[in-house]
C-alpha cells in the first residue's frame, strides 16, 4: 500500500483521477452539492455508499449524516478503504467487503490496475475473451513486453435486501443511496427493491449511455424503465454521468424546500439542455 495525492491506494495503482484530484474536481464537491440542493435540511440519517472504492465519497458523506454504510467487493481496494477511513478520524462509517447484485453468487471481477475506479464485475458473455486476455497478458509480462493492466478474481455478491435481513439497521432511515458500480447498476437496484420501497431515498446513480454493456437486458435505458415503472422513481437532475432520481411523491417537496433556493432555479438559463423527466412547472 502507498499514498497517492493523500489517499492510501494499492502499490499497483497509478490512477490519474486520484493523482489529479484538485479542489475543483466534481467528485470533491458533489456531496456538498447534493446535500445543499436535493437532500432535506434535517440531519441525514443513513447514506449507503455502494461501490465505495477507496473511500472518496464515504468521507464526503460522513460529515453530513449519522452513518455511512459502504460496500466494496475487491479485497485490495477494501484494505485501502479501511486505511483511508481509519486515518480520517470518522467513526460513523461502517464497511462491508461484499459486492451487491440481484442474487447471491460468485462473480468474476475485472480489476483495472491503473484506474481502479472503472474496475467491475463481468457478464458471462465477456468471460471467454477476458480469460484469454489474462493468459496473453501473463505471457507478455513474463517476456517483459508489457506491464500488467488487468487482473481478475472471483468475488462473492449478495443483494442489498438480503444484506439488511442478515445485518439489520438498528435505527434511522436511509436517506441517500449512492451507486457507482460500472455497468452493474440495474442488477444492484433489482436486489435493493425492498430497501428502496421502505425508505424512499434519493438515488444518485453513476452510469453512462456509452459504456459497453454485454447483457441485452442491463442497458442504460432499461435502468430508467425499471426505476420509472417498477419503483416509481424519476430523474430530477443529471450532471455528466451522475443521475439523481427521486420517488414521485418526493419530487415536489425536494423542489419546494431546496431546489428553489439554489442557483439552478434562480437562473432560467441553467434549465436549458437539462435532461429532466420532470419540470418545475409540473409541481
Amino acid at each position: 500500500m502507498k499514498q497517492l495525492n493523500g489517499w492510501w491506494v494499492d502499490d499497483d495503482c497509478n490512477d490519474d483521477g486520484i493523482k489529479n484530484w484538485d479542489a475543483d474536481s466534481w467528485q470533491n464537491h458533489f456531496v456538498q452539492f447534493s446535500v445543499d440542493t436535493f437532500v432535506e435540511k434535517r440531519p441525514i440519517k443513513i447514506v449507503l455508499d455502494i461501490g465505495a472504492n477507496i473511500g472518496q465519497s464515504a468521507l464526503g458523506w460522513a460529515k453530513h449524516c449519522n452513518k455511512v454504510i459502504s460496500f466494496e467487493p475487491h479485497p485490495i481496494m477494501f484494505e485501502c478503504l479501511e486505511k483511508n477511513v481509519e486515518e480520517s478520524g470518522y467513526d460513523n462509517i461502517e464497511l462491508h467487503n461484499i459486492g451487491l447484485s440481484n442474487k447471491t453468487e460468485i462473480l468474476t471481477f475485472k480489476r483495472h490496475l491503473y484506474k481502479d475506479g472503472i474496475s467491475r464485475f463481468m457478464y458471462p458473455s465477456e468471460l471467454k475473451n477476458f480469460q484469454k486476455w489474462i493468459r496473453d497478458q501473463k505471457q507478455l509480462v513474463e517476456n517483459k513486453r508489457m506491464i500488467p493492466v488487468h487482473s481478475s478474481s472471483e468475488l462473492p455478491v449478495t443483494t442489498l435486501d438480503k444484506h439488511f435481513i442478515d445485518n439489520p439497521i438498528e435505527s434511522g432511515r436511509i436517506t441517500v443511496i449512492k451507486i457507482d458500480v460500472e455497468s452493474w447498476e440495474l442488477k444492484t437496484l433489482v436486489g435493493a427493491q425492498e430497501t428502496i420501497n421502505n425508505n424512499l431515498p434519493l438515488l444518485i446513480v453513476e452510469m453512462s449511455k456509452t459504456r459497453p454493456i454485454e447483457s441485452e437486458s442491463d442497458t442504460y435505458e432499461n435502468t430508467f424503465k425499471f426505476l420509472k415503472k417498477r419503483m416509481n422513481y424519476v430523474l430530477i437532475f443529471k450532471r455528466r454521468s451522475d443521475h439523481y432520481f427521486a420517488h414521485r411523491n418526493n419530487v415536489k417537496p425536494i423542489f419546494d424546500k431546496h431546489f428553489k433556493t439554489t442557483k439552478w432555479a434562480t437562473d432560467p438559463k441553467r434549465w436549458e439542455n437539462m435532461e429532466f423527466e420532470w419540470k418545475p412547472e409540473e409541481t
